[in-house]
């Protein structure tokens, strides 16, 4: 009888235990998750593409946000279309075990990377403004090469030494506990909910004080920058938030009932963590997109495009800002 049970164990975990009658399908909020994933995706890419056209690799900070684009298209990978895709089907962990295991370690090791890797690119940014050789020395040159190295390796780290996590597709999100409604003392991953809370007070204090160094900055430079100023702040509130409210809520769910919206409201806070940089990038960075621009658009109508959409103020004293890099240039008037 104990031979029979494991083979049959064995053979569920093989190939699942497909009956779809009996799985709760969610369409609507599935068709969601795996169009806006698509897109998101489709919009990520030439970002990436501009930033080595318009030579931007020559600056660490990009580099590090050339390196974050990665982590983060193959992030919406999982917690958006994969997600979609699984949440249309009514997956849950006996249906596609290893399929939902391994999405589950890939995404959160990808999730955990991310984290590190915008700590970096805030810590780059500070940089910028710090008079403390250190931390500059620390992102010249290819020593923000051994960053990347070792965010990779904390991303092997989470994926195959840790507890991955499993889809659920009645709550349309992910669990480190399969079965849930039992105790999930034996499905716990504290790396996860370390990285959390560490990523959300770093996050938040590093933002908030990169906001000061720009207002201090700016006002030095006799220069009204409200406006750029305010597209810094809202951008690095942005990242700032959908990151924290992702990272607070994962771990509440993972230990506490949760209702089913608390749930899709941190499942959707981790696709904009992911996803909506690159939408950051268009809207703000005008250098990324004119690359785009000159990425996509036909010839003929890219200059009455780049015409409408090129920055229509500049700042008194002739500053400029990229908001992206958040660093002051000196730019002649036109």
């Amino acid at each position: 009888m104990s031979i029979d049970l494991q083979m049959a164990f064995i053979y569920t975990v093989r190939h699942g235990h497909p009956y779809p009658p009996l799985y709760n399908l969610q369409w609507p909020i599935g068709v969601y998750f795996l169009v806006s994933g698509i897109l998101l995706e489709i919009l990520y890419a030439p970002c990436l593409i501009a930033m080595v056209r318009q030579n931007m690799l020559n600056f660490p900070c990009y580099k590090i946000m050339f390196f974050l684009g990665f982590l983060d298209m193959f992030s919406v990978f999982v917690n958006s279309i994969m997600t979609g895709y699984l949440a249309i089907r009514g997956a849950v962990f006996c249906t596609n075990p290893l399929l939902l295991l391994s999405l589950g370690a890939f995404g959160c090791g990808c999730w955990c990377a991310c984290c590190l890797t915008c700590i970096l690119l805030a810590l780059s940014r500070c940089a910028d403004f710090s008079e403390n050789r250190f931390l500059k020395m620390i992102f010249e040159g290819y020593r923000v090469y051994f960053l990347m190295v070792i965010t990779v390796f904390y991303l092997l780290f989470i994926m195959f030494l840790t507890t991955p996590a499993s889809f659920n597709s009645n709550y349309v999100s992910w669990f480190f506990n399969p079965m849930l409604g039992h105790a999930p003392i034996n499905y716990v991953n504290i790396y996860h909910a370390i990285n959390n809370v560490i990523v959300s007070i770093m996050t938040t204090v590093l933002y908030v004080y990169l906001c000061i160094k720009l207002h201090l900055k700016s006002r030095a430079a006799t220069s009204k920058l409200g406006r750029f100023q305010k597209q810094v702040f809202i951008q690095s509130f942005l990242i700032c938030l959908t990151n924290v409210v992702a990272a607070y809520i994962y771990v509440y769910m993972q230990y506490f009932a949760s209702s089913k919206f608390l749930v899709i409201v941190g499942q959707t806070a981790w696709q904009l963590s992911a996803g909506l940089v690159c939408i950051i990038y268009l809207i703000v960075n005008h250098a990324i997109r004119r690359g785009v621009i000159e990425l996509v658009v036909p010839a003929r109508w890219e200059k009455q495009l780049k015409k409408a959409l090129a920055p229509s103020s500049r700042t008194p004293s002739g500053l400029a800002i990229d908001p992206l890099s958040t660093t002051l240039t000196t730019q002649p008037h036109t």
